[in-house]
This record gives C-alpha cells, sequence and structure tokens, in this order.
C-alpha cells in the first residue's frame, strides 16, 4: 500500500468520523499548528541570540581568567623571591658553619 493510498484512506476514515471540515482541519497541518513549525529563519535567530549570550558569558570568563593569572603571577613571584631569600640564607649559614670547623681544625 503506498503512502498516497494510506493517506486517502485516513482522510476517508477522519471524515466519516468528524466531518469534512474536522478531517481537512486535522489532514492539512502539520502536528502543533503551523506556529510549531521550525524554519531556517527561525533556527537562525535562535542560534544568533545564543552566539551572543555564549560570546558575553566567554568575554566574562576571559576576563576572570587575566585577572587570575595576574594574581597567580603575583603569588608566584612572591613564593619565588621568599623561597630565594631562605636558601640564600641556608648557604651563608653552611658556608659560617664549613669555615667554623675547618678553623678549629686548622688549630688543632
Amino acid at each position: 500500500m503506498s503512502i498516497d493510498d494510506v493517506t486517502t484512506q485516513l482522510r476517508g476514515q477522519l471524515q466519516e468520523a468528524f466531518g469534512v471540515d474536522g478531517a481537512t482541519y486535522l489532514m492539512d497541518r502539520p502536528p502543533g499548528g503551523w506556529n510549531d513549525l521550525v524554519t531556517n529563519d527561525s533556527l537562525d535567530r535562535q542560534f544568533n541570540v545564543f552566539r551572543r549570550e555564549m560570546t558575553a558569558e566567554f568575554a566574562v570568563v576571559r576576563s576572570e581568567i587575566s585577572s587570575l593569572r595576574f594574581e597567580l603571577r603575583a603569588e608566584m613571584n612572591t613564593g619565588f623571591r621568599d623561597q630565594t631569600w631562605r636558601l640564600m640564607t641556608a648557604m651563608l649559614s653552611m658556608m659560617a658553619v664549613l669555615i667554623a670547623v675547618i678553623a678549629a681544625l686548622i688549630k688543632l
């Protein structure tokens, strides 16, 4: 049975059940009505709205990442400076102890 045969048979059954006007209404419109059809224009409009929203969101995320990057750099710089001073202090202390040990050994 072809699609045309099924459509004709269904239209006849609907005409018997709901009359000619009811069958025409049910057969000649998409499910949900003509307002629920998706067109390329409606998809383009929705996509453009989505694109604008995402562009704004990404701009906010980009600025937050940029500020976090600068905070991280400042914190790393402070940490490296503190680490360098601690290392230099430890090295100078070790050298002073070594010199004292060598001087003690020379006096013996």
